[in-house]
């Protein structure tokens, strides 16, 4: 709650309950950018990378496939029907048509390392070793840096990984359909934790915004190189 002395009524501001109860968090929550709002807390062990660091922190199917030594070893995972958790209080999904092929697309996308240089949301990002399903990438959107597990990768269709932080579990898929010499780009993200379950609205909101930006970043870099 806040006072407001205009009226000398109280109203609900999220802002103001995270400076109370989450201080850390609050400082983050401004940030335009998917998940990475939600990042002030570092994780010391990456959530979703097999092995015995990481084991128990996701459930059912998802647990299952990050755990399978045969997903770890697959770079193509045949199930292209991988979803979001859209059971989870916080969804958001978007779509742009971009004027390139999918090939320049996923490129754009599948550099990780250089999505600071065409996203501005994005301080640095860094892949360990090749791109394959279960590597690990680091990345900072803000003051906090977030560990993501590759789940899913299929050239040029679908990538998808999931990060985890204070208690918050992220899915994020991208889909790349071609359209003749053009790309359809459809973009989802679930994130599921208690307290958003509390902020469900502002967060729901935070995580459009974010969705909308990033696709229009993705198209205006993408563009420009098949323009080259």
């Amino acid at each position: 709650m806040q006072f407001n002395s205009s009226n000398s009524r109280y109203r609900f501001s999220p802002t103001h309950y995270l400076n109370r109860s989450y201080p850390l968090l609050s400082s983050v929550v401004p940030l335009s950018i998917p998940f990475g709002v939600l990042s002030q807390f570092r994780v010391k062990r990456p959530i979703g990378i097999a092995g015995k660091k990481s084991a128990g922190p996701h459930s059912g199917w998802l647990s299952a496939m990050v755990n399978n030594k045969s997903f770890r070893e697959e770079t193509v995972i045949m199930d292209t029907n991988l979803n979001i958790n859209r059971s989870a209080p916080v969804t958001a999904a978007g779509e742009i048509t971009v004027a390139a092929n999918a090939d320049v697309v996923w490129d754009v996308l599948a550099a990780i390392d250089e999505w600071p240089d065409w996203n501005p949301d994005i301080k640095v990002a860094s892949l360990q070793g090749p791109l394959a399903v279960g590597s690990r990438f680091s990345w900072k959107a803000g003051p906090g840096t977030i560990y993501s597990t590759v789940l899913q990768l299929n050239r040029p269709q679908i990538m998808a990984w999931t990060g985890s932080t204070l208690g918050i579990k992220a899915i994020h898929v991208w889909r790349l359909e071609s359209i003749g010499e053009k790309t359809r780009v459809i973009t989802e993200e679930s994130w599921e934790g208690l307290l958003l379950r509390i902020l469900t609205g502002p967060f729901k909101r935070m995580l459009k915004r974010s969705i909308d930006s990033g696709l229009i970043y993705l198209k205006v870099e993408a563009e420009r190189r098949a323009n080259l």
